[in-house]
């Protein structure tokens, strides 16, 4: 058995919290910092479904990926909401920790099993704002035409709804990914020399002006592209408490219903 804090303190010295974005959540979000921890769950993100698994399975600690909080509140009140599953989880005493971007960051986080996953080699850190995190990755892949290459990422992803925006015959040879939202990282993945970019989120303008810059784009999903990362993150929180449970195969993408 372990407490908050230290659990806390043991995640902290193998991912780094000081390393996510300005703008994001990580660490302890909530729960007592000197009680024990109890039975540890991992999830992707905290929702309906893995509300009901944390109650089912005695689980007193969450690990999660995604911050429960993110926007600042001003009332608490039961409900599905993420304020509401906040509420429920204190009154229940169950403590979250989330690590984001911070996981994205760290070597083997996030970042680099999906840049294992598509199949890039020796994939290189990259950030997308100055003076920012490196949650980005960059390499090369096995060169071919990116309508080939949005097959296989559809495929290894198991991302039913894979878009790519770009000339389908056109060779692809280095790869940028970043996973979740990415399309802040259109200029980066430029700057990087990259052919393709892979992440989540991107709107219309965006995949305009990056293929108008000669970038194309595979969009695959928020989620999906997360996805890779969820069993490292599972493993980086049983080297510290062997008994956690993994909840991370526990539905959370709202487009898979």
């Amino acid at each position: 058995m372990t407490t908050l804090a230290a659990l806390a303190g043991a995640i902290d010295d193998r991912i780094s919290f000081a390393d996510a974005a300005d703008w994001d959540r990580v660490g302890i979000q909530f729960g007592d910092l000197y009680a024990q921890t109890g039975l540890v769950g991992v999830c992707h993100e905290v929702n309906e479904a893995v509300m009901k698994a944390v109650l089912q399975d005695g689980v007193r600690t969450l690990v999660t990926y995604h911050p429960l909080l993110f926007e600042p509140a001003t009332a608490l009140i039961a409900g599905s909401s993420a304020h509401g599953r906040t509420y429920r989880l204190i009154r229940d005493g169950v403590a979250l920790i989330s690590v984001h971007t911070a996981f994205d960051a760290t070597e083997g986080g996030t970042a680099d099993a999906l840049a294992n996953a598509v199949g890039i080699e020796t994939a290189k850190p990259f950030a997308i704002e100055t003076d920012g995190p490196m949650i980005g990755r960059v390499g090369s892949v096995r060169p071919r035409p990116l309508s080939r290459f949005a097959e296989h990422v559809q495929s290894v992803l198991a991302s039913p709804g894979v878009r790519a925006a770009g000339v389908p015959e056109a060779m692809v040879q280095r790869v940028a990914v970043l996973p979740g939202s990415g399309g802040q990282a259109v200029t980066a993945a430029l700057e990087a020399g990259a052919d393709a970019l892979v992440t989540g989120d991107i709107s219309h303008h965006v995949a305009a002006a990056a293929v108008a810059a000669g970038l194309a784009i595979i969009d695959a999903g928020h989620m999906p592209t997360e996805r890779p990362g969820m069993a490292r993150l599972v493993r980086l929180v049983s080297d510290v408490v062997p008994s956690a449970i993994d909840l991370t195969s526990v539905t959370t993408d709202p487009w898979e219903g």
